[in-house]
């Protein structure tokens, strides 16, 4: 059960990295897990306090008699997190039919990073109860798991999270062409970056790894829909960053539009190029609002901009505000950001994985 040797300390290196590389070469890397001899399957409603104290009657359990060792399959997992001074163990519940189960895993604290809020996972382990300001329940020591299915992973936040740039093979998304310019060369060189800006784009897009990373929101929802599809990641990270916040500003109201139009109307040469700020301040109007309804004017013919000077144009024909290109575009953008940015998890999640295990 044991092997050694003595050699030099400078080899050490030398050694290691030639043991992995035969290894990994002859495909024994794959075979050296050891099996793991399941005793029994249990409902996590069927692992109580009762049940374990019966068990603990076969102690003392050793290497001739070992405690006995259970699985519990196709469970939900929730508050999965990193515990102890360097992280390094693992803490979560597991969840069936509304029955919890604390989960321990020393030294499984970067598996934690791998388990989705809401994941289905199956876990082997020892029972056993924790006890605790008198109060007596029971835990699972674990020994082993599988995650099943595609993770997704919320990163969603009123900010690019710095720590997301540094994720090694992982397939970045970006939609936003600032944020693509801003951040597109900061990844790993084990990292690809992907500026997508429409449905071509979209159809051409393959991964180049298993891990899809949607750093921004897209116009449309259904280009998200479309990748899923498309590539079937094995793990999804959401950050669906909103640098507008357009849900939030949301479409601009006629009384404004005609407040904008009367404004243009009794000005000429006006400098939206350098005074657009105060412009907004003016007319009390969010800027990005105000570039909004001036974009949806322009297309309309109402005005004129050359170089970035604006006028308007007298006697042009009624035109319906609601059947421009721009206004339509900006409402498919607030319906995207208010599912990928404000829905609630778990919906998010049962979305993606739903769009991700489907076929084209």
């Amino acid at each position: 059960m044991a092997a050694g040797l003595t050699v030099p300390i400078e080899n050490i290196a030398l050694i290691q990295d030639n043991l992995n590389h035969y290894a990994a070469e002859t495909g024994l890397s794959e075979e050296l897990g050891e099996e793991i001899q399941v005793d029994g399957q249990l409902k996590i409603q069927e692992a109580t306090v009762e049940v374990v104290e019966e068990l603990n009657r076969l102690a003392p359990f050793g290497t001739d008699n070992l405690k006995p060792l259970f699985l519990f399959k196709n469970v939900e997992s929730q508050d999965v997190r990193r515990i102890g001074g360097d992280q390094a163990h693992l803490k979560m519940k597991l969840v069936e039919d509304n029955t919890f189960l604390d989960v321990i895993g020393f030294q499984f604290g970067s598996v934690a990073d791998e388990i989705g809020l809401y994941s289905d996972v199956s876990v082997v382990g020892k029972l056993a109860i924790n006890e605790w300001n008198g109060s007596r329940k029971t835990q699972l020591m674990l020994e082993d798991l599988a995650i099943e299915g595609v993770q997704v992973f919320d990163s969603r936040s009123t900010q690019i999270p710095a720590a997301l740039c540094n994720t090694e093979q992982a397939d970045f998304i970006f939609f936003d062409q600032l944020n693509f310019e801003k951040y597109g060369h900061l990844l790993p060189d084990t990292s690809f970056s992907h500026h997508l800006t429409d449905g071509a784009a979209i159809d051409q897009f393959e991964m180049k790894t298993t891990q899809l990373i949607f750093v921004d929101c897209p116009s449309d929802s259904e280009w998200v829909k479309e990748l899923l599809i498309a590539n079937h990641p094995e793990k999804i990270i959401a950050c669906f960053y909103s640098r507008e916040e357009l849900y939030l500003n949301g479409i601009p109201n006629r009384n404004q539009f005609g407040q904008v139009f009367k404004y243009i109307a009794t000005h000429v040469d006006i400098d939206v190029r350098n005074k657009l700020t105060l412009l907004a301040t003016h007319l009390k109007i969010k800027e990005n609002n105000l570039i909004f309804i001036i974009s949806v004017f322009l297309e309309i013919g109402f005005v004129t901009i050359t170089d970035g000077v604006m006028n308007v144009v007298k006697d042009v024909q009624k035109k319906e505000l609601e059947q421009t290109t721009t206004y339509k575009k900006r409402l498919k953008q607030i319906e995207s950001e208010n599912f990928f940015v404000y829905s609630h998890f778990s919906e998010l999640e049962s979305w993606m994985k739903q769009q991700a295990n489907a076929t084209l």
